[in-house]
Order: structure tokens, then C-alpha cells, then sequence
């Protein structure tokens, strides 16, 4: 191996990296990567697998894979980080070995360092590697390996904390962050944790008349109460648990145990553990409304809402008991979402209130539902049938202004083509349109012909749009399937109204 006496590569590779990162920060990255390119082929062609060039080696290398990763090069960027790792691992087997500094390109060091400049140096070891991961697990989730990813999350969270070389603002954040994703996966332990943890490291920052620190702090409002959503959403669902990392901490359980404790981690299977966990979540969401209000943060209030909404729906879920009751959360439901549509201002809300219009349309259908299972006793007083039928108008009339968003004004068809993401909520709310129009309770024959043609012609605009669009098909496969039975079964019952007519 090539002796380290001559420092004239180990200039030439630093400023190389030097120039790199300066043309990095300037957006110039063209220049960038060549710049970088000629730093770590100096490397391989001089100090190839050299763990005494660590800190130049971790340094390159991360460099390089940050601006590939920009390239969108993740393959490259993922090569780089092994290598980073590689060499990382390979020192820690012998960490006695010396180790040159950045700044040692210059001088001609060859007495061992004391024992104050071995701890900075070990320091700024621990910090690339810490870097060389947190790199690594953003590669990995654009490729998505996101099980993977989220491991390496953990692991960065944890060496950040150790080290104590870290914002806790931003830690705190990232931390929440991270807990939402083990809690889609069912990992409550874990995702708890984390949110404990986060809960604790703001509380660090002493900074109560920052902006930014105050919107952080109800940021971390929002997120338990969506930690909470999917705490009772997973009474109904069949999630799946990444690599186990709940017995990982990024904290030492004693700092955060008290916090923890108090945060709900079991999955609900009755009402009374469902109210727990709404009523926390209801404590938390109060503290984000008294900032985010509409006023001053309308786009987030008006999240905050829906998510209140769903807290109801899913706590409805729970009370299978009692039917007035479930009325009653609908109700409540209905009062949030009709408030928030007539507060929001149509031409910049546009896609949100489309949103919410979807969502009262399928709560008024639930009332009707529900209104209609309440009151199911044999002879239905014509009050009650006022209401059901006035909460189905409702329900079409919502669904109908969610259409509109999608339709053409005169032909009422769906214009254009969707996007993936919006064909299944399209289809479905034309579903219900059909389907609702076949629930009104009237014994006026005339009356439930004219029903009949407007589910028909719910259906039918369904069917048109996938028959125009058919290689989308496949993601509302059942729905489609559902839709062309109905239609089939229409001509008939048409023929049987019309006969009770003649009779």
C-alpha cells in the first residue's frame, strides 16, 4: 500500500471535494459531480480500501451519493453508501488504527494524536457514518425499500441522540415523522415510542415565542391524533408489521417512560377503548385548532376538521348497541363538514371542498342507514320518512357536487381522463348515486320510475367512463363487475313497475 508520506494526493482529493460541495451549494451540479468524480477516482487509483483515509472516504463518498441521489441515480448513490459502510465497519474492527483528519492533506503528521484530538476525531467518524445512513435510508424509500428505509431512520434518530450533535426541533419532527409510518404498519410499540420521544425533545427547545417552534410543537398535536386514527383503524384492517424494530429505542426509556405511558397503544375491540383513545386524540386536536385556525391556517384547520371527523366515524364503528347513538356521531360529523364547506372560499379550496363533499355525501347516506334501522319498526310515521328521504337528497346532492368537480356541465359525463387515484372515489360516488336513488321511500309509482332512470343513468355514466377508458379498469375491477349487473337488472324492474301501473 502506497505510503501516506506524500501529501500531494491528499490535497488534490480534498479540494476536489472542497470544489464539489461549493458547487453543490450553488446549484451548479454539473460541475459538482465531475468535481467529485475526480476526488474518489483518486482515492481508488491511490488509497483503495485505506480505512486510514476514513474520514476522506466517508466524506466522498457521501458527497457523491447525495448529488447522484439529486441525479436521481439511486442505484449509484446506494453503491457509494455500501462502500461508505463497508469502510466504516471495516475501522471499527480495529479502532486504534490512525486515522487522518481532512485538514492532515497539509501537514506531514506522523506522531499520534493526543488523547482530546483521538475524541474529535472519533467524533467526526461517527458523525459522516451517521450521515452515510441517514442517506441511505432516503435512497432506499425512493426505491422503495421503505422497510429497510424506516430501520435506518431509527438507527440515525438514535446516534443523533447519543451524540448529541443534532437540531431537537428538527430531531422531533423527524421523529413524529417516522412514528406515523410504524403505526400504518401496526408497530404501535414503536411508532409510541417515537412519539413519546418527540414529545420530549421539543420540550428541550427554549424557544416558546418562536414561530416556527410553535407551529412544530402543534404539529406534533396533529400527528397524535392521527397516531390515534390509526389506532382505531386497525380494529377493522389487517396491517402488517415491518422488521421488528420495537425493541429499539431512540431514547432512553426512563426519559420518555412517563409521556409514553400516557400515550394509548392497544388496539381497541370495544367501545370503551375506543373512547379513551378518541378523547386523547380530542385533547391533542384542541390544542391544533387554537393555532391552526381559518383564519390563519385554513388548508391545515380544515385537516384538522376531517380528521375530526373521521375520530367520529370510527368511534361510530364501536357502538353497535345503541342506533340513536351512531346517529348522533353522524350527526356530529355532519356538523363539522357542512360548517367547514360554507366557511371556505370555492375558488381556492377547490380540490379540498370536493373532498369534503365526498364525505358528507357518504355521511348522509350513513344517517339514512342508520335512521332507517332505528325506526325499522312495521308502519314508519311519515315524519321519520320525510327525514330519510331528506337525508338521502342531501347525500345525492353532495356526491353531485363531488361529480361536478370531474364533469362536463351540459353532458354531465366525466370529462377527460382521471388520474389513477381519482377513478375508484369517481366510480364509487356514481355507485352511490345509483344506489341511493333506489332507497327513497315512496309508494308513487311514477315517482319510482323517475328514481329508477336516475340510477340508470348513474351507472350508465360509470360504465361510459370505463368503457372509454379501459386499461383502468383493473383498479375498480369489482365496482365494474357490480355496475354492468345492475344495469342488466333495471330493464326488468322498469317492466315490473310498469305493470303494477297497469294493474
Amino acid at each position: 500500500m502506497e505510503s501516506l508520506s506524500s501529501r500531494n494526493p491528499l490535497v488534490k482529493i480534498l479540494l476536489h471535494y472542497e470544489i464539489s460541495v461549493i458547487d453543490y451549494e450553488t446549484e451548479e451540479t454539473g460541475p459538482s459531480l465531475r468535481a467529485i468524480k475526480s476526488a474518489r477516482d483518486l482515492l481508488e487509483e491511490d488509497f483503495s480500501d485505506d480505512t486510514r483515509l476514513l474520514l476522506f472516504w466517508t466524506s466522498v463518498l457521501n458527497h457523491y451519493a447525495l448529488i447522484q441521489s439529486s441525479f436521481s441515480e439511486l442505484e449509484n448513490a446506494l453503491k457509494a453508501l455500501d462502500q461508505s459502510k463497508h469502510l466504516y465497519l471495516k475501522w471499527k474492527q480495529n479502532p486504534d488504527q490512525k486515522v487522518l483528519q481532512l485538514e492532515d492533506a497539509f501537514l506531514d503528521v506522523d506522531s499520534s494524536p493526543d488523547d482530546e484530538t483521538k475524541i474529535n476525531l472519533e467524533a467526526k467518524i461517527e458523525k459522516n457514518y451517521t450521515e452515510t445512513i441517514y442517506f441511505m435510508a432516503q435512497v432506499l424509500q425512493n426505491l422503495g425499500q421503505n422497510d429497510k428505509s424506516a430501520i435506518l431512520c431509527m438507527e440515525t434518530l438514535k446516534r443523533q441522540a447519543v451524540s448529541g450533535e443534532f437540531d431537537p426541533l428538527d430531531w422531533a419532527v423527524n421523529a413524529a415523522t417516522f412514528c406515523q409510518y410504524f403505526a400504518s404498519h401496526g408497530d404501535f410499540s414503536t411508532a409510541r415510542h417515537l412519539l413519546a420521544s418527540a414529545m420530549v425533545m421539543i420540550d428541550k427547545v427554549n424557544s416558546s415565542d418562536d414561530e416556527l417552534f410553535t407551529k412544530r410543537r402543534h404539529d406534533l398535536d396533529r400527528i397524535f391524533v392521527k397516531y390515534c386514527l390509526m389506532l382505531m383503524e386497525s380494529h377493522s384492517s389487517h396491517s402488517t408489521v415491518p422488521s421488528s424494530c420495537s425493541t429499539d429505542r431512540v431514547l432512553e426509556y426512563s426519559v420518555v417512560l412517563e409521556i409514553e405511558e400516557s400515550i394509548p397503544v392497544s388496539v381497541p375491540t370495544m367501545y370503551e377503548d375506543a373512547i379513551l383513545i378518541f378523547q386523547a386524540a380530542q385533547r391533542h386536536l384542541s390544542d391544533a385548532t387554537s393555532y391552526f385556525t381559518l383564519e390563519t391556517h385554513a388548508s391545515d384547520y380544515a385537516d384538522c376538521i376531517l380528521d375530526e371527523s373521521k375520530l367520529y366515524r370510527l368511534l361510530a364503528l364501536f357502538q353497535t348497541q345503541d342506533v340513536s347513538k351512531v346517529c348522533k356521531l353522524h350527526k356530529r360529523r355532519i356538523d363539522l363538514l357542512e360548517h367547514l364547506v360554507k366557511e371556505l372560499n370555492p375558488t381556492h379550496f377547490l380540490a379540498l371542498l370536493s373532498k369534503i363533499n365526498f364525505e358528507l355525501g357518504e355521511t348522509y347516506s350513513e344517517m339514512a342507514h342508520y335512521k332507517s334501522i332505528e325506526k325499522s319498526c312495521e308502519n314508519l310515521s311519515k315524519q321519520v320518512v320525510i327525514k330519510i328521504n331528506s337525508f338521502i337528497n342531501h347525500s345525492i346532492n353532495h356526491f353531485d357536487k363531488f361529480l361536478a368537480t370531474f364533469s362536463d356541465k351540459t353532458t354531465k359525463e366525466i370529462k377527460g381522463k382521471l388520474d389513477d387515484e381519482e377513478v375508484r372515489p369517481v366510480i364509487s360516488a356514481l355507485m352511490s348515486r345509483g344506489r341511493l336513488n333506489s332507497k327513497f321511500l315512496t309508494l308513487e309509482t311514477g315517482d319510482q320510475l323517475k328514481k329508477l332512470e336516475e340510477s340508470e343513468s348513474a351507472y350508465q355514466r360509470a360504465v361510459n367512463y370505463l368503457s372509454l377508458h379501459s386499461d383502468q379498469e383493473d383498479l375498480v375491477q369489482e365496482e365494474a363487475k357490480v355496475l354492468r349487473e345492475m344495469l342488466q337488472l333495471i330493464p326488468d324492474k322498469r317492466r315490473i313497475l310498469m305493470t303494477n301501473t297497469m294493474y
